[in-house]
Parts: structure tokens; C-alpha cells; sequence
């Protein structure tokens, strides 16, 4: 500390004039203040909060996007004019009779 002290040894001291501020009196006060300096808050229907008149609505699940975005028609196994021929060969067989289908008669034991 005793350096510090070496330092400011040789500097002129510096002397401001004192600052000069004015206040509010009481006879600058007006009613509407109420004389309190401090910070307020508003009190008027603009800055209140709206009441509700009804609830929202409850929240609903988003959908599902369509993951399978190909045409009916691009999912067809047969060409057209085929198609005769696949229909008539499972009707043929769904139209055999039960007997010839199942090896034979049953055998009694």
C-alpha cells in the first residue's frame, strides 16, 4: 500500500462542485399520485384479464399419415385378361364333389 501512496504523491487533488437536485414538494404532488413514488399496477378493464365463457375443446389425438401411398390398380396380381382363367380354375375346384376330393369312402373299423 505504501506504493500506492508514492504514486498519487504528485497529483493535483480534483474538486467538484456539489450537485444540486431538486425534489417534489408537497405542494407539487397532485391527487392522483396519491404522494407515492412507487411502482403501480394497472387497474383499469383493459388491463385485466378477460374472464372464460366456455372451455376449449379437448385435445385430439393427431392421424396417422397413409404409409401406403400406391393405387388400388398397382396392386392387382393378374393381368386382366387372365383373370378368367385364375376365377374359372379355383371355381372348378371349390365344384368337385365331396367324394372325389377325400380319398375315397370312409372305412369302418
Amino acid at each position: 500500500m505504501s506504493t500506492d501512496l508514492e504514486f498519487q504523491h504528485g497529483l493535483p487533488v480534483i474538486r467538484l462542485p456539489p450537485i444540486k437536485v431538486r425534489g417534489r414538494r408537497s405542494s407539487d404532488v397532485t391527487e392522483e399520485d396519491g404522494g407515492d413514488n412507487e411502482c403501480q399496477t394497472p387497474n383499469s378493464d383493459e388491463h385485466k384479464i378477460p374472464a372464460i365463457q366456455s372451455c376449449p375443446p379437448a385435445p385430439q389425438k393427431k392421424r396417422r399419415v397413409v404409409l401406403c401411398k400406391r393405387k388400388l390398380s398397382e396392386l392387382q396380381f393378374f393381368e386382366i385378361k387372365g383373370r378368367e382363367k385364375v376365377d374359372s380354375f379355383f371355381r372348378s375346384s371349390f365344384e368337385l364333389p365331396y367324394n372325389m376330393t377325400s380319398n375315397g369312402i370312409k372305412r369302418p373299423r
